[in-house]
């Protein structure tokens, strides 16, 4: 599987290995790597989700297939919103704030020379 791919497995605590989660649901892998794997289920409530909703699959062998397509339908999202937030104007920055003291001191000066100037 590809490193683009493997991000959706993976939740940031522990890399979990893609080859090894569908090498287990085709029951490829040998016993110790079976054992590392359910014990790290154990402690990982995601992996154990994944692993019992792999396993109710009737057609185990499309589940390359359905993990691409689910790749591709979250790379697709993630983009579509990132295209939706890059119009948004972000009001934590502080170049926000700057910006608008700035403008609001070039306002008052103005005003105050322009009024000098009619008195």
């Amino acid at each position: 599987m590809s490193k683009k791919g493997q991000h959706i497995f993976e939740d940031g605590r522990k890399s979990i290995d893609p080859d090894k989660v569908l090498g287990y649901l085709k029951q490829e892998l040998d016993g110790e790597e079976r054992h590392n794997l359910e014990a790290q289920s154990a402690e990982d409530p995601f992996l154990d989700d994944a692993l019992e909703g792999l396993e109710q699959l009737e057609k185990k062998e499309t589940v390359q297939g359905t993990v691409s397509s689910l790749n591709k339908n979250l790379h697709q999202l993630i983009q579509s919103t990132n295209k939706k937030q890059r119009g948004k104007l972000n009001y934590n920055e502080p170049w926000v704030y700057y910006t608008v003291i700035l403008i609001l001191l070039l306002c008052i000066t103005a005003f105050i020379v322009v009024k000098k100037f009619l008195n």
